[in-house]
């Protein structure tokens, strides 16, 4: 089976993050940007250029199209919500013992805070899909086969997160890895990543003291096990028949 997306190998990928890495680093230690500003720019420059060498490529924006059918807004829908709790349960769980992240907390100003909803809401699930699920866990696959590529793919996209999240960070790469390859459609993870990224921000506008340690461990322990019964049997029920389907 080829993959439009294979056209673009993971040395092309690399050098896209670090050009527009720079040139958003650049601005910012100029002071063209602020740190909220920069991370904006750097997203929407690799975005612009991805797309660029996608359609040099030879590539056709079908891949990346999605079809709104009752079938596709159930996964969104389903996926989405019990995601969001999975994440609630192990974040007001590891809170505990790690603190808060206070790298994710929302910048004071006004300005700021509309160039972080931008960046970690739309333009930031947008770069790591098409990074990770798109280019990487399709290289990886030609390269060691779709198990190892699922693994390998969720390791890398969770070692970019705080160490806190690496558990659910890695089971959430894992889900959407399964559901990219499961729809051939790239624009199904980008959806639950975008409404993922939307509510973990929303939450953290509440106050950081309205719960007890003891109430945030109980909470996440009440979202968390009927969350991650539903994702281990999706993952149990989806895995062999996702994988036998790329054979």
């Amino acid at each position: 089976m080829e993959y439009t997306l294979h056209n673009l190998w993971i040395r092309d990928l690399l050098f896209m993050h670090i050009i527009c890495l720079a040139l958003a680093t650049s601005g910012y230690i100029g002071g063209f940007f602020l740190f909220y500003q920069s991370t904006f720019v750097y997203s929407l420059l690799f975005l612009v250029w991805f797309f660029i060498i996608y359609k040099r490529n030879g590539n056709k924006l079908s891949e990346l199209s999605i079809f709104f059918k009752s079938l596709i807004c159930k996964q969104v829908f389903n996926n989405s919500i019990v995601l969001i709790c999975f994440g609630i349960g192990i974040g007001s769980i590891t809170s505990s013992f790690w603190g808060e992240i206070t790298i994710y907390k929302l910048p004071i100003s006004q300005l700021d805070s509309i160039y972080w909803s931008l960046t970690s809401d739309l333009l930031g699930p947008i770069v790591e899909e098409i990074t990770f699920r798109g280019i990487i866990l399709n290289r990886l696959i030609k390269k060691c086969g779709v198990n190892k590529a699922i693994i390998y793919s969720s390791l890398l996209f969770s070692l970019g997160h705080h160490p806190a999240q690496y558990m659910n960070t890695f089971i959430f790469s894992i889900i959407l890895s399964l559901l990219y390859l499961g729809s051939r459609n790239l624009l199904l993870p980008i959806t639950i990543h975008i409404l993922n990224n939307s509510a973990a921000n929303i939450l953290e506008l509440l106050p950081s003291d309205i719960f007890t340690q003891k109430e945030e461990v109980l909470i996440g322990c009440i979202v968390l096990i009927p969350s991650a019964i539903y994702l281990a049997n999706y993952i149990k029920n989806n895995w062999r028949p996702i994988i036998s389907s790329y054979k």
